[in-house]
């Protein structure tokens, strides 16, 4: 199942973007810090938001 992850780095967020559908997503998640993500296609990968933006752990 295809996403898009955006890193929002002056809003410190990444907005997750999954199920498309012409003309848009059906599902938009916005995550921050301390939340952490798990991309679809490696379920078992846990990442950090504070480090997906830069921010350490």
């Amino acid at each position: 199942m295809p996403e898009v992850w955006l890193i929002d780095l002056p809003g410190q967020r990444v907005l997750v973007f999954r199920s498309p559908t012409p003309p848009d997503y059906r599902e938009l998640r916005e995550h921050r810090p301390p939340d952490q993500l798990s991309p679809l296609a490696f379920p078992d990968l846990i990442l950090p938001v504070a480090e997906l933006l830069g921010l350490g752990t």
